[in-house]
């Protein structure tokens, strides 16, 4: 069964100390046999070249961006500093693509370990280059991959922003319809 999925990792973002791309270059070192892609730029930029199995693509955007989200086998997320909510973790979950994130910040909160991607110890480049064998493994890519899209049609979609905004606004403003006192009722001038 093919998937679509290349076998290549893709790290796209800001290249910079704190996001972790000297990481990510130290453990492509150590796994020659896997392709990395690198779409971004940044003041790294120029030591992304880390050997023949590293390609730095520059910024990139539109189709280009959406054909390397939806082809990479793995979206790597190797962050050092506390990442809220990154839009390309769900951008990536949206096509299919597992993520292999450092377990700091927001990053957890995003998907599902072991399902819709993996977690490594910030910083740990063994953790991340074991999280990055893990998605090599044909058979559970397939399954993590269809994890991956329906995490995010049911967690990112926006029929699930929208019930999710509604239950805010009726948690906020239920009591208040419930006793029927308007906003103007409440803030009367003396």
């Amino acid at each position: 069964v093919d998937c679509g999925k290349q076998d290549y990792m893709l790290y796209m973002g800001r290249l910079a100390r704190e996001k972790g791309i000297g990481l990510l270059v130290d453990a492509a070192r150590e796994m020659p046999e896997v392709e990395f892609i690198i779409a971004g730029d940044g003041p790294y930029a120029p030591k992304t070249s880390a050997g023949p199995n590293v390609k730095w693509v520059g910024s990139v955007g539109g189709a280009t961006k959406r054909r390397l989200l939806a082809r990479a086998r793995a979206l790597i997320v190797p962050s050092l500093w506390y990442e809220n909510n990154p839009m390309v973790v769900i951008e990536a979950l949206s096509h299919g693509t597992v993520v292999v994130t450092a377990a700091i910040g927001g990053l957890p909160e995003m998907f599902e370990d072991g399902r819709s991607g993996y977690l490594f110890a910030p910083g740990d480049k063994g953790s991340l280059v074991r999280c990055i064998r893990k998605t090599m493994r044909e058979r559970e890519i397939l399954a993590m991959s269809e994890s991956a899209l329906r995490y995010a049609k049911s967690d990112y979609s926006a029929a699930s922003h929208l019930s999710g905004l509604e239950a805010i606004y009726s948690a906020v403003l239920g009591p208040i319809l419930s006793n029927k006192v308007t906003v103007s009722e409440r803030h009367e001038d003396p």
